[in-house]
């Protein structure tokens, strides 16, 4: 199906230049192809500029899945539960949910226009986007290492962050037993 869209729209734009053809059939050919790459255009546009500004977001989230996935896979080899499918199937959920939740945030953001409030909560955003594969990753860890890394506190915040998505709380550089008054 692709491959003939492919051809068909190649052609389009081949036949743009024939001139066996008369320059009304020229001008639909032309047509034809503005509508279809034109869209194609803006999308690529558009992600070029959110990359721009987003590059690293982008290679930590890519990165963290990648790690979730093979550590989640060694997890699972070392309990004797590994599953090829399991582990696809999870790490293509995990990968959907992360980029659809992301997209909708970010377009009711870019919505919003650009304050404080939303530059705020964009940080936000992304930090709690990373959070979701990287807690997946800290948890493996912690797991496998039996609880001793990284320290329970650091877990406990990440969960808490989570839950309630307090950003401050999450990187505050304290100790929680530290933050309380004697």
């Amino acid at each position: 199906m692709f491959k003939e869209l492919f051809y068909k729209k190649y052609f389009d734009v081949v036949l743009i230049s024939d001139e066996n053809l008369d320059l009304l059939e020229r001008f639909k050919y032309l047509w034809n192809s503005l509508i279809t790459f034109a869209p194609i255009a803006f999308l690529l546009k558009a992600f070029n500029i959110w990359f721009i500004d987003n590059g690293l977001f982008f290679t930590a989230i890519v990165g963290f899945i990648f790690t979730n996935m093979v550590l989640g896979g060694y997890m699972h080899w070392k309990k004797r539960t590994f599953s090829i499918e399991s582990l696809l199937k999870k790490t293509i959920t995990m990968t959907i949910i992360v980029s659809v939740t992301y997209i909708v945030l970010e377009l009711i953001l870019r919505v919003a226009g650009q304050n404080m409030v939303t530059t705020a909560f964009q940080i936000a955003l992304q930090v709690s986007t990373l959070l979701y594969p990287a807690g997946k990753i800290l948890k493996n860890i912690f797991i496998l290492s039996d609880g001793e890394h990284p320290p329970k506190w650091i877990m406990e915040r990440i969960y808490n962050f989570q839950e309630n998505g307090d950003l401050a709380e999450f990187l505050n550089a304290k100790k929680p037993e530290e933050n309380q008054e004697i």
